[in-house]
């Protein structure tokens, strides 16, 4: 920011001063020109005293502090995984039905958390969101008076049926502004279509977001190279992530921090057969991870849920998704489980993330150790 400040402040004074220096290396008959002018306002500032030079100066720095202000805005403020959407009363609800559909996603940890949070409001009130980082605009043609000048001055007068539209940094540093635009006389009967890509490149852009700096700490890169030549896989890890339990020589690790409110545990097979996994031999293998490494933790019967989902690359897992307790003790939390099977190293993977934060809102957890899967790697991918 001071930096920013101090090079829009300073930039027309230094523009002025190269110009200066160039008119006196040109030859060129109006620049010999602008060159005697400049001769004759320092003769003038050397015989009468009068500051011209002072008032260049002066004048350039105004300028510059004119550039500042209008060039340097505040950080846009991000509550995780927040969205906020301006609508119109005669928006075709189809749109905001399916807005809701995407971004009404709850986990149980046990309780019910939101994933994202939705809010709407009239296209009237921009004023008191532009200083968010994620605003949606869903626009017909007719209702474009209600928008601010500074985004109108950017949408094409000529659009088609529906057209989107992404702006950066429109009214806040770091804000992404997405509007969907479409004439009132083609209602909105496809809004999966149209407004799909767009859904998933703000879930996308909002993970990139908390992504930042996630993975940047001292020892990333020493970690990843250790754990793919010693285990034959890797991933990113967090600053304060290490390997708790090392079996590798079973095919079993665990990672957590000291503080053991969240884990990730990475078992694998060798000779293991794609055919035989199923959600039941998921929940069985990680009850008995629980009963060796965990001291007792299993799989919650309430809440538990399964189905496929893209992995990386061109792979697929088989999800096995819940809650986790203890035989014993009155502790637990969500958990998620993937299975997948890598042709060409020919193993079978079962990776596990569990969160145990009692008392505080998990979902920030859960979305980061998400992330932290996510970019599991073998040493064939890499």
């Amino acid at each position: 920011m001071i930096f920013q400040i101090v090079f829009w402040f300073m930039l027309p004074a230094f523009i002025i001063v190269l110009i200066f220096l160039g008119i006196q290396k040109m030859d060129h008959p109006l620049a010999r020109k602008m060159s005697q002018a400049v001769d004759r306002i320092l003769e003038n500032r050397r015989r009468n005293g009068r500051p011209y030079i002072e008032f260049i100066f002066i004048g350039s720095l105004a300028l510059g502090l004119l550039l500042a202000m209008k060039m340097i805005k505040q950080p846009a403020v991000w509550n995780e995984g927040e969205l906020h959407v301006f609508t119109d009363e005669g928006t075709e609800q189809i749109y905001l039905d399916y807005l809701n559909q995407q971004f009404g996603e709850v986990v149980r940890t046990p309780q019910s958390e939101p994933v994202y949070f939705l809010k709407t409001h009239p296209l009237q009130t921009t004023e008191d969101a532009r200083s968010h980082q994620f605003l949606l605009f869903i626009v017909p043609d007719q209702e474009e008076k209600d928008l601010p000048r500074s985004l109108v001055r950017r949408l094409p007068k000529q659009f088609s049926k529906v057209s989107l539209y992404r702006f950066k940094n429109l009214w806040a540093q770091n804000q992404r502004v997405y509007v969907a635009r479409f004439h009132e006389s083609e209602p909105g009967t496809n809004a999966a279509t149209i407004l799909e890509p767009l859904c998933s490149q703000i879930k996308k852009e909002m993970d990139n977001e908390i992504l930042k700096g996630m993975f940047q700490h001292q020892n990333a890169r020493q970690r990843k190279k250790e754990m793919l030549k010693q285990f034959g896989w890797t991933f990113e890890t967090l600053a304060d992530f290490e390997v708790r339990i090392d079996n590798s020589d079973y095919g079993f690790v665990s990672l957590s921090p000291k503080t053991g409110n969240r884990w990730i545990t990475v078992r694998w097979f060798d000779t293991g057969d794609s055919t035989l996994v199923s959600p039941e031999w998921m929940a069985e293998e990680r009850n008995r991870i629980g009963r060796e490494y965990f001291h007792g933790t299993r799989i919650e019967d309430i809440h538990l849920t399964h189905r496929r989902e893209p992995f990386r690359d061109d792979h697929s897992a088989l999800v096995l998704q819940g809650l986790w307790g203890h035989e014993e003790r009155v502790i637990g939390g969500p958990f998620k489980s993937f299975c997948y099977y890598d042709k060409t190293m020919k193993r079978l993977y079962l990776i596990d993330y569990a969160v145990h934060a009692s008392g505080m809102r998990k979902m920030p957890f859960i979305r980061r150790m998400e992330l932290v899967v996510h970019s599991f790697r073998t040493r064939h991918s890499l």
